[in-house]
């Protein structure tokens, strides 16, 4: 077998991109796991599976050495595998270390395996693009159904519907909104970067509603993180647009293009003039809503406490921080501290230059609503501790590898090329 026909051999098809992306879907259904305490339930079995059918494939069958983005990735889990046992021996010899924490990494070391085994099977615009429909589609068929069933009761058989007793925030079969809100803040402006590029009325529709419907989701949970996270991607795409507005305009004339920056200085002043208080008063009565902003606040603190215990190496995979003080087996519903805490600097190091280098690469692509749905992401785990979801680290991964095939691909420019395109 020639390396021509071992690499058609490995390309995903329609059954391979169905299989994660449903398994993926399954993986924000907790409560289906066995336990708990066991980070092991039908997505993560269907992902697991998935994860040997591609190595199979790809190193038996076609005989096929990983490629760049592979080997990266090969080379930044080990040294994240290093972090962990570095920070649990410091959590053992200091006394912090609990049996739970293994359930952590665990699941870490499943997420690790499984980027590794998503940038070595996906590695051409088509097939991410096929990839990201059906991992949309298979979230919207899980999450509306049940979504529309819960304004009826708040019980599916066995499962509650809802994160609180008084089934006022709905969490489909996950235990907590948070475990639907941060793949969801993406979804609409990922909606609207398909939007722009699909042929026909009913595709389009399609596309549109998704975006409406995951929007009303993440407002119907009264979640603080997701309305920052959707208002961060929406300023940030309302100034690339702007931007290549300007940027055309002065290409034609600069006079008008330099009138356009003066009208729109002017807009915005006088926009921040007269809503400068109710914006204020927004904010502030997102952050007292039901004591999210506060019960935050403490929380980042005691994790950055519970961090300055092992600055170095963390304390391992765990929950150290807590509201009323560190070690109180709480998140500390930040990625960042939560990293800080697992690996302590270096872990920090390791994260932000991940996250910097997908960043960096969607960026400097200048496809608008890739970026604002990327941002949106890293955004939200800013309030809550995302880096424990497999399709948290894919969901940044295929935003970011979708936007540099999208830049490479010799593709023809279409109208609205300026609303998403250098």
């Amino acid at each position: 077998m020639n390396d021509r026909t071992a690499m058609l051999r490995t390309q995903p098809n329609s059954l391979t991109i169905t299989w994660l992306a449903l398994g993926l879907t399954l993986t924000i259904a907790p409560r289906l796991r066995i336990g708990l305490n066991v980070p092991i339930g039908p997505g993560e079995v269907v992902c697991a599976f998935w994860i040997i059918w591609v190595f199979w494939n790809h190193f038996f069958a076609a005989g096929l050495l990983p490629g760049r983005q592979a080997k990266f990735s090969a080379i930044i889990g080990t040294m994240a595998f290093f972090i962990f046992f570095a920070g649990i021996l410091s959590a053992l010899f200091l006394g912090f270390w609990k049996q739970t924490g293994w359930r952590d990494f665990f699941a870490l070391a499943f997420i690790i395996v499984l980027a590794f085994a998503f940038n070595l099977h996906f590695t051409n615009r088509v097939n991410l693009e096929r990839f990201c429909l059906a991992l949309m589609a298979f979230l919207s068929i899980y999450v509306f159904p049940l979504f529309i069933v819960s304004r009826f009761t708040s019980h599916l058989g066995p499962f509650s519907l809802f994160y609180d007793p008084g089934a006022t925030r709905f969490s489909a079969l996950g235990f907590r909104p948070g475990q639907l809100d941060f793949i969801f803040v993406a979804i609409p402006f990922l909606s609207i970067h398909f939007l722009f590029r699909r042929k026909g009325i009913l595709k389009r529709a399609s596309l549109f509603l998704l975006c409406v419907a995951s929007l009303y989701l993440g407002f119907d949970h009264k979640s603080d993180a997701f309305l920052v996270a959707v208002a961060a991607g929406s300023v940030v795409a309302l100034i690339l647009i702007w931007g290549k507005g300007v940027s055309l305009l002065n290409r034609r004339n600069r006079l008008a293009a330099i009138g356009m920056v003066a009208a729109s200085l002017i807009v915005l002043s006088l926009i921040s003039f007269f809503m400068f208080d109710k914006v204020e008063s927004w904010v502030m009565n997102v952050y007292e809503q039901q004591g999210q902003g506060s019960v935050r606040i403490n929380l980042w603190l005691n994790g950055l406490k519970a961090a300055s215990v092992s600055p170095v190496f963390g304390l391992g995979p765990g929950s150290y921080s807590g509201v009323r003080a560190p070690f109180q087996h709480s998140e500390a519903h930040n990625t960042l501290v939560d990293v800080a805490i697992l690996g302590g600097m270096l872990g920090i190091l390791i994260f932000t230059c991940v996250i910097g280098y997908l960043g960096w690469r969607t960026l400097r692509t200048g496809l608008t609503w890739l970026i604002a749905a990327f941002l949106s992401m890293v955004c939200y785990s800013v309030f809550h501790y995302t880096l424990r979801q497999p399709l948290y680290l894919i969901g940044l991964i295929m935003i970011s590898k979708l936007a540099t095939t999208f830049a490479r691909s010799s593709f023809k420019r279409t109208p609205n090329a300026v609303l998403d395109m250098k």
